[in-house]
């Protein structure tokens, strides 16, 4: 029907638009018709809205298509929880060390080795303040690389002879201190955090 027929529709809703050239309207009776864009027009039934309305389909690619991403060294080294503060150490690799500064005093944590189940290292005390040392003692917290706490202690890292003053830490002067052991389990690698929690001058 051509367009002069289409001043019956006097009066006729428009309901939306389908794409371009064509409009489903709502007749005065309630059915509903389709113009198109040859100026012709249908009566619709409620297949046929269905299939004029329906949206493109879509192509779904099936779930064993779908590309994958590798996981690279990156997102894995995202994925390790990191601890914060914590310094990353390798069994018997003297490059790892677990260094830590409190007052001027400065202690050093190296050569970790793993030895009869217990985490060992050796430890560098220096005394770059201006009081002679006698006592440095440290809090050590030990994590795996999932950042799971394996064990929270507190050690001596350093001690003089009590009245035996060629056993101070003096000024700008560095010693070796304590060898300190920890019982965790054995790991290629930890997580630690440590800290100077009691730091003893002799005045």
């Amino acid at each position: 029907m051509k367009f002069y027929r289409w001043s019956s529709f006097l009066g006729l809703v428009i309901i939306s638009n389908v794409y371009a050239g064509q409009q489903i309207v709502q007749l005065e009776d309630g059915r509903q018709a389709l113009l198109n864009e040859d100026f012709t027009w249908e009566y619709l039934n409620d297949s046929k809205i269905e299939e004029v309305t329906e949206p493109a389909s879509t192509v779904s690619t099936p779930v064993n298509e779908i590309p994958t991403t590798s996981l690279t060294s990156t997102s894995i080294a995202a994925s390790t929880p990191i601890i914060t503060g914590a310094s990353t150490i390798v069994i018997g690799s003297n490059k790892s060390k677990v260094a830590v500064e409190h007052s001027g005093v400065s202690i050093n944590l190296v050569n970790p080795q793993w030895n009869d189940g217990h985490l060992v290292f050796e430890s560098e005390i220096t005394n770059n303040g201006l009081q002679p040392v006698i006592k440095a003692d440290l809090k050590i917290d030990i994590y795996d690389l999932q950042g799971n706490l394996l064990a929270s202690e507190e050690h001596a890292a350093f001690r003089s002879i009590k009245r035996m003053a060629d056993t101070y830490l003096r000024p700008q002067q560095t010693k070796q201190g304590s060898t300190i052991k920890i019982q965790v389990p054995k790991q290629e690698q930890y997580q630690i955090t440590s800290e100077i929690s009691e730091l003893d001058h002799r005045g």
